[in-house]
């Protein structure tokens, strides 16, 4: 969110917004500083309209290694790694078909990276767009290159009136700045032609500009003039072959570093270690010592924010957050941190991940689970860098490895299996000490590899872990390793060795008296009771779960229900069944566990297709399909589930004519997750449009509904119909006008549910 306004640009947005009519991949270059990305914002913003799939921004400055380009691009679109699949392979299934823009943000550091996956997207999707910022082109093949320029300015020398000043953007914003930090200021003819002079000679930059500005707080006009003239003297013996813009920006963040007080200086230079955003404990855990003892740091923190030096973010319920421009950023790393070991800040950084991931894990079932799960979502820059750390750094890998085995449960999640099954990989086999560190490790490990159907990978891992435990004498883990066990038996349909597993596993739980770990157990012990036929069982298990788990919203509470609600169908309780069903879907959107949504929905389209409704049965597994494809969930293929899903299809379809089960089913693959939510509620769903005797669509606006229907763009509709694709767009929004609509989306459902289209 901007939270100073957006001075000119006016013609470059516009250019850019042509370009990106003509090209599917724009990438804007230039200096750093020079506003690269608050442009791309500001473009994407005004381009939201014309991509009905959304605009997603993919802040890669937090990207260290080449080989997470793509998991962090698959993070942003909520596309999860449930199955073993690539993240490219994930990522071209999602955006097959869509309509869509990415802006990548800080390309030029995985610069390669980039290419190849951009270039895979783009030749998958044709609706896909692109808009990069990068300081190079990205070199893939159709793509446009912008070079955003600084700021307009005017010759350091001219006579300048303040009306002239007003013709020139970085004046123009310099004033504003500059009255920000000065309460009254304004150009006037005494200080116009050092204002035009000051923005000649910071070359028009607006992060050296807004830097400057900070300065009118304790100095004139002339006199921060005066201090650049001698910054610059001093940078005639450095690089002669940088840029001069280079030398501009490193004079104006040399200048603020000088000007900031010893204590601000080494805060700066010790927040360097974060990667993306960190909050106020963070930065007290991390930095605080007797040289910045911890009750200072939040007035420390203050005063660079007041200098520009640090930006605020706000999160939303009261959390706030801070991050470093990268430049900045950069800059504080190049600075002596106070600690005699260098790598000592990376260090302090590590231990303070290390502990939030181990409190983390204990929040789990607790009434704040969901506050844990926002803040490690935040964090996960922060984890990868410590994690690397880790991997660099002789000596470091059993306390990764013990991090990694703290975010188990996150990995999951968030939808991060591959990623935390290759943490793992690369940590067990340089902490190969025989330690309970390992031992957890190698089930954690071999779980992930379960949940994504790879028992190849799984075995191995969990002999190692039984033969540590025995080494160990470590009941607890080898019950751990007893329960994967059942849980890869339950997915293969062996119901009776996974009962038998998982019970002796819930066993060794409750005579520790291992809270977490029984809650888990007794839900997928519920899951095996219902694949084994005794529903019953099942029933009093998922109860059990649920009134053990204490908080109704928790993760393993929803898990539970999701079982109970099956169970209750079964039984022939309906209602019921399709209340806990939705507690699920409305929950586990609002924890942002799209896993928990789409089985949810699967259970409610089995509900109704086995009560007579078989268009929103249809509908309501064309959503499901969706969801799965999209977070690469397994669990319709697996085994316990696989006879509700082929019961459901083959009576839905045997219900409908023919081509209305397809036309439906593809409906639902269009609704969006909002939508899908409503749609779960029934009585309030987007979907339920006006009734087909209360509109009237002209014959154009019809072909255009059934286009919409079939999956077409604007672009595209226009190319059949022989229409421009603003003409097309028109039309789109009286139909939706027509019906009470506000998505695409919904244009399909009301077209299927009317029989409108041909076939159906």
């Amino acid at each position: 969110m901007e939270t100073t306004t957006f001075i000119g640009r006016g013609p470059e947005e516009d250019a850019i917004c042509a370009l990106l009519g003509s090209s599917r991949l724009v990438t804007l270059t230039g200096v750093g500083g020079v506003g690269k990305t608050r442009l791309a914002l500001r473009v994407s913003k005004r381009l939201q309209p014309r991509f009905p799939d959304g605009v997603f921004l993919v802040d890669l400055s937090t990207v260290r290694e080449s080989d997470l380009v793509a998991p962090t691009l698959a993070m942003t679109l909520g596309i999860g790694d449930e199955s073993a699949q690539t993240p490219l392979a994930r990522l071209i299934s999602h955006v097959d078909s869509r309509h869509m823009l990415l802006v990548l943000d800080n390309c030029e550091h995985v610069l390669e990276s980039c290419l190849r996956l951009v270039d895979a997207l783009l030749r998958a999707s044709a609706g896909l767009h692109v808009l990069a910022t990068s300081r190079q082109s990205l070199g893939v093949a159709g793509e446009q290159s912008f070079v955003v320029t600084p700021l307009s300015f005017p010759g350091p020398d001219g006579e300048v009136s303040a009306e002239d000043c007003a013709e020139y953007d970085a004046i123009r914003l310099f004033v504003e700045r500059a009255a920000a930090s000065v309460a009254g200021f304004r150009l006037t003819t005494a200080n116009a032609r050092q204002a035009a002079a000051l923005c000649a000679q910071l070359d028009g930059l607006p992060l050296a500009i807004e830097l400057a500005a900070v300065r009118m707080r304790a100095l004139s006009v002339d006199q921060i003039l005066a201090r650049l003239d001698e910054r610059y003297r001093l940078l005639t013996g450095g690089n002669r072959a940088a840029h001069p813009r280079q030398h501009t920006l490193r004079a104006l963040v040399d200048w603020s570093f000088e000007l900031c007080s010893p204590e601000e200086r080494l805060l700066w230079a010790r927040l360097g270690v974060f990667v993306g955003s960190f909050d106020l404990d963070a930065a007290e855990h991390v930095c605080a010592d007797p040289a910045l003892p911890r009750g200072t740091i939040l007035d420390l923190v203050t005063a660079l924010v007041d200098k520009s030096i640090i930006t605020r973010e706000e999160h939303g319920a009261g959390s706030i957050r801070y991050r470093l421009l990268e430049t900045i950023r950069e800059y504080g790393l190049l600075q002596p941190t106070g600690w005699p070991d260098g790598a000592d800040a990376r260090r302090r950084h590590r231990d303070y991940y290390l502990l939030l991931a181990e409190r983390g894990e204990t929040e789990w079932l607790s009434s704040r689970e969901a506050q844990w799960n926002d803040h490690a979502r935040r964090e996960q820059p922060n984890f990868r860098a410590a994690l690397e750390f880790c991997l660099a750094v002789p000596g470091e890998a059993e306390a990764g490895l013990a991090m990694a085995g703290a975010l188990w449960l996150h990995w999951r999640t968030v939808g991060l299996l591959t990623e935390g099954r290759r943490w793992f990989d690369r940590l067990l086999a340089v902490a190969d000490q025989p330690t309970p560190t390992r031992a957890k490790a190698l089930w954690a490990n071999a779980w992930l590899a379960t949940l994504q159907g790879d028992q190849e990978s799984a075995e191995p891992l969990l002999a190692e872990c039984e033969e540590l435990a025995r080494l160990l004498d470590d009941e607890a883990v080898l019950d751990q390793a007893r329960e994967i066990h059942g849980l890869a038996s339950l997915f293969r349909g062996d119901n009776a060795d996974a009962v038998r597993l998982l019970e002796g596993a819930l066993a060794g739980h409750r005579r520790r008296a291992d809270h977490v770990a029984r809650l888990i157990t007794l839900h997928r012990l519920a899951q095996a009771a219902l694949a084994a036929g005794d529903t019953e069982r099942a029933r009093d298990l998922a109860t059990q779960c649920i009134s053990l788990s204490g908080p109704e919203a928790s993760w393993i509470a929803r898990q539970a229900k999701w079982i109970l609600g099956i169970a209750r169908w079964r039984l022939g309780d309906v209602a019921a069944a399709v209340e806990l069903e939705r507690e699920v879907v409305q929950g586990s959107w609002a924890h942002q566990d799209r896993v928990g949504m789409a089985v949810g929905t699967q259970v409610l389209a089995w509900i109704a297709g086995a009560s007579g409704h078989a268009v929103r049965a249809a509908r309501l597994l064309g959503a499901t399909d969706r969801i799965c494809r999209e977070v690469g969930a397994l669990f319709t293929a697996r085994a316990h589930l696989v006879g509700f899903q082929t019961e459901c299809e083959e009576r839905v379809r045997a219900a409908l004519p023919p081509g209305r089960f397809a036309a439906s089913f593809a409906a639902g693959v269009a609704l969006s997750d909002a939508d899908v939510i409503a749609e779960v509620m029934d009585e309030t769903s987007p979907a339920r449009t006006r009734a087909v005797s209360d509109v009237t669509l002209t014959p154009r606006e019809q072909q255009i509904a059934e286009l919409v229907a079939e999956g077409l763009t604007n672009p595209e509709i226009a190319k059949v119909l022989l229409i421009s694709a603003r003409t097309a767009e028109t039309h789109v929004q009286h139909i939706l006008a027509k019906i009470g609509g506000r998505s695409r989306a919904q244009i399909a459902v009301w077209v299927v549910e009317h029989g409108l289209r041909a076939g159906a």
